[in-house]
């Protein structure tokens, strides 16, 4: 067996992730929250499209995360990122665009 092959720390510039957050639950977020600032360099910012306010109809049948946009802002508090914006734009109703950034 080969050694396990770890991606170094801070050399991303970018991360993209779109119709992908919507379908993860709040516990895995967390951790690609981590991973972002682990893989992030400073001044790396990041794109991620989520689900917005809980309880919606897409939710109840069951094929939508449980995430919402307050747990998006704390994971990324967490992992010291600063917001920069928040925005409805671009995606489907009751979704979230939230760009942020390691400082």
């Amino acid at each position: 067996m080969g050694a396990r092959s770890v991606s170094p720390t801070a050399r991303i510039d970018v991360v993209w992730s779109y119709d992908v957050f919507v379908h993860i639950n709040p516990l895995d977020a967390r951790g690609y929250f981590r991973e972002f600032s682990r893989v992030l360099k400073p001044g790396g910012r990041a794109v991620v499209h989520h689900p917005g306010a809980p309880l919606s109809a897409d939710r109840e049948r069951r094929w939508r995360s449980d995430l919402t946009d307050p747990m998006v802002l704390e994971f990324c508090r967490e992992n010291g990122f600063r917001v920069l914006e928040q925005t409805r734009q671009y995606v489907n109703d009751g979704d979230v665009l939230t760009l942020f950034e390691k400082p």
